[in-house]
């Protein structure tokens, strides 16, 4: 349970798409968790997927709610971990990607030529 304080700092963690996780700070620094373990949200519909974080107040109808503050960073990884090199399957996945890659982008340039020379 949080404690009674004239300030209170709120942090949500959306990890691996699903995984929420909810935290709060009397000082701004030091967060504590609020859920032993992650919500795991699967039940959202793609659309709400990674959920998205919002302020809302409940109470009576005399009382109010003041935000001073409400900050939203993400923070993206596309890839965790280490490609190893020394095997062989890495080095044919690397190679292979960026040779698709480039393949792509050529046949998305010829295309590209081909339609704009029948414009003109």
């Amino acid at each position: 349970e949080v404690p009674e304080a004239d300030s209170i700092f709120l942090q949500m963690w959306v990890r691996n798409l699903y995984h929420i996780s909810f935290l709060y700070s009397l000082n701004g620094t030091d967060f504590i968790p609020l859920n032993d373990s992650p919500v795991t949200a699967t039940y959202l519909p793609p659309w709400d997927n990674p959920p998205r974080a919002g302020l809302v107040s409940k109470g009576n109808v005399n009382e109010q709610a003041v935000f001073e503050r409400f900050m939203l960073r993400q923070s993206v990884t596309i890839f965790s971990g280490r490609i190893n090199f020394s095997r062989h399957k890495s080095v044919v996945l690397i190679v292979s990607t960026i040779f698709l890659t480039f393949a792509i982008s050529y046949g998305a340039l010829k295309l590209y030529s081909r339609t704009r020379k029948n414009k003109i």
